[in-house]
């Protein structure tokens, strides 16, 4: 009969082992030599039953960009130094080298839709849009969610990721910025640095 009535917390899990405390973000699953057999396959049974929930409502990222009008109101523009986006994760800062400007401009928008609940816009680029124009902006509208490993891992490619649907918020990021004539039709289309990241993933 196991001496816990309970899943074993890691203090009770390193002393029964006799091992030292390593740091906590690296212990998904600790095994141990006899007694938690069944702790174990409870553990791994969940962990796929995760995976599986989490792999039926998931997409690409490109299936979670959304479209949508909006009149600005006005245009700020930024600039960032020493900012390269990583071509396999669009969301992530890769490296910092001097010298390395990025432009980035922040628009408050009315949508066209009124219920939409989008206010604010940032954008990675450059772009000539300004006040009072039409515009089609192209918004990645998603959470990401990591799964680690059973097995401790540094790997990024034993990290699963998933990429899930969600609500639009009041500011969001727009990947690229369509701007309209007075009748509605495109004279311009500006995409952000990360816009095809998110089309090659």
């Amino acid at each position: 009969m196991s001496r816990f009535a309970k899943k074993p917390s890691i203090a009770d899990v390193l002393k029964m082992s006799g091992q030292g405390a390593p740091p906590l973000h690296d212990i998904e699953v600790i095994e141990i030599k006899g007694g938690w057999a069944k702790w174990e396959k409870d553990q791994k049974e969940e962990y796929l039953a995760r995976i599986e929930a989490l792999k039926k409502v998931a997409k690409r990222p490109s299936e979670l960009v959304i479209a949508r009008r909006f009149r600005v109101e006005n245009v700020f523009g930024e600039i960032s130094e020493g900012v390269i986006y990583d071509e396999i994760n669009a969301r992530r800062e890769r490296d910092f080298e001097p010298g390395n400007y990025t432009r980035k401009l922040v628009l408050n928008v009315v949508p066209e839709d009124s219920s939409f609940p989008v206010r604010v816009l940032s954008f990675d680029g450059d772009s000539p849009v300004r006040g009072g124009d039409l515009v089609v902006a192209k918004m990645p509208i998603y959470t990401e969610t990591q799964v680690r490993p059973l097995t401790p891992s540094r790997l990024k490619e034993d990290i699963e990721t998933f990429y899930l649907p969600r609500e639009p918020r009041r500011r969001e990021m727009a990947i690229e910025l369509s701007i309209l004539d007075n009748k509605g039709q495109i004279v311009r289309v500006d995409p952000a640095v990360q816009y095809y990241a998110y089309f090659t993933r």
